[in-house]
């Protein structure tokens, strides 16, 4: 693929060349005529791993030479600049290749060729993740979108609908309107949640009580199962005292209480709070459900992920957003901790939110 807006002969500084990684995150080499190399940074043998001298090795002689071997004959054949897209070793999965002939008249050999190497492998991920997570918010919206316009349809078309069957439509249409007011807030919670993990300093953290904390997201809980006696056991270490932001812990630690109401459909649902040998706080709450399999439990922070449909927030006969999970791990995200999963079939769930304490853990 030829560039025309690059020059048809790059001309520069030799030395430069050895210099590059103190400007950009490139690979370069300088080739001579016959394919062997001149000069080459840091940069390049790092994403070669190669561990010796690069200067006066042969293209062939490298890992990956293939498509070097091919965009330089390409450069020489056309005295253009060329590119390909190829792979070097892990991490390096994609990378983007750009050769120039080159011209230095003090030091550079005849027929010179500077090849320029892209690692494109975070980018090509984050559009691969964009792509997903669009799919994934379009069919979030689209099931209840679906549901609503179908109701709505039957309304219009029979104005003689018996009273209660209208009702029925509107209370569907009422309920899945909520749904998509659920994922919309979720999604701008969590779009929050990240920028405050990038500005980590505005996120307030004053000394807080572990046991209220866990005692309102138990209230908070019950009255959103709409039973009192729901049976959730608690047991919190005395005069357990951390640095957090409660409003948020106490939304983390909701999440997973409904998140175990909803698909373990069981009880009771334990939480417990201590602080560990390592020095750092632990929220575990466990329920005695299926569990999960191994392939689910790796994703199940990820957002819109269903691990088991079976008993799905549909066959729940509530409608969640799928992104309670994924706002419990940014929350954790945002206090420098981690959440994790302790799971296997049969054997039911244990989310655990671990969070060390600040430099300056006091009152």
């Amino acid at each position: 693929m030829a560039h025309p807006s690059f020059p048809h002969i790059l001309t520069g500084t030799y030395e430069l060349i050895g210099q590059m990684p103190e400007v950009v995150q490139n690979g370069t080499l300088l080739l001579d005529g016959d394919d062997r190399i001149v000069c080459s940074n840091k940069t390049i043998a790092t994403m070669l791993r190669v561990n010796q001298p690069l200067k006066g090795m042969h293209l062939t002689e490298l890992p990956s030479h293939a498509h070097l071997i091919e965009l330089t004959a390409l450069i020489r054949e056309s005295g253009e600049p060329q590119s390909i897209e190829s792979t070097f070793p892990p991490p390096y999965d994609v990378t983007y290749i750009s050769g120039f002939p080159y011209r230095d008249n003090e030091k550079a050999p005849a027929n010179s060729i500077l090849l320029i190497i892209t690692d494109m492998t975070r980018l090509r991920q984050l559009e691969q993740a964009g792509e997903e997570y669009a799919n994934n918010v379009s069919h979030e919206l689209k099931t209840p979108l679906t549901v609503i316009l179908g109701y709505t349809e039957t309304l219009l078309s029979h104005s003689s609908m018996p009273k209660d069957a209208r009702q029925d439509a509107l209370k569907h249409i009422e309920r899945n309107t909520l749904r998509i007011t659920r994922i919309i807030d979720d999604l701008l919670h969590l779009a929050w949640l990240k920028n405050e993990r990038k500005t980590a300093a505005r996120l307030s953290r004053p000394f807080t009580s572990v046991e209220q904390i866990v005692e309102n997201a138990v209230d908070s809980c019950r009255l959103w199962a709409k039973d009192p006696d729901i049976g959730i056991i608690t047991d919190i270490q005395k005069n357990l005292h951390w640095n957090l932001n409660a409003g948020l812990m106490e939304e983390a630690v909701l999440n997973l209480l409904k998140n175990a109401m909803l698909y373990a459909l069981t009880s009771p649902v334990g939480v417990k709070a201590f602080v560990m040998d390592n020095g750092n706080l632990a929220i575990r709450v466990s329920d005695s459900g299926p569990g999960l399999y191994p392939e689910d439990a790796q994703h199940i922070f990820d957002r819109f992920y269903r691990a088991d449909r079976s008993r799905s927030r549909s066959s729940a006969g509530i409608g969640g957003s799928g992104l309670g999970l994924p706002i419990v791990h940014q929350i954790l995200e945002a206090h420098d901790g981690i959440a994790r999963v302790e799971t296997s079939p049969g054997n039911g769930c244990t989310f655990v939110l671990e969070i060390p304490p600040l430099k300056s853990m006091t009152p």
